[in-house]
């Protein structure tokens, strides 16, 4: 797990430059997400992750799947249930 801990911080660099290389495509979006959750960067990954779901209820396709995931590392597994129940439906 400490190792986990203490790659965090490359793998969030690392999913920044995907998101500024790829244009922001969602899934490097939701990765980037994903990995600042597990950094405890919270208010940063909420952000990104609600501009997913805002961009999917403009009726743009992003993976439920992808958002569920970040909101598992947010800690709600309410929501990612909710989000997966999204996923299924797609």
């Amino acid at each position: 797990l400490e190792e986990v801990r203490d790659s965090l911080p490359a793998a969030i660099a690392i999913h920044r430059q995907a998101v500024e290389a790829s244009d922001s495509v969602d899934f490097h979006v939701a990765a980037l997400a994903h990995a600042l959750a597990r950094g405890g960067e919270r208010a940063e990954a909420t952000r990104l992750v609600r501009r997913l779901e805002a961009k999917r209820a403009g009726g743009a396709y992003v993976p439920g799947y992808e958002i569920a995931k970040v909101h598992v590392a947010l800690g709600a597994p309410d929501v990612a249930f909710t989000w997966l129940e999204r996923a299924l439906a797609d």
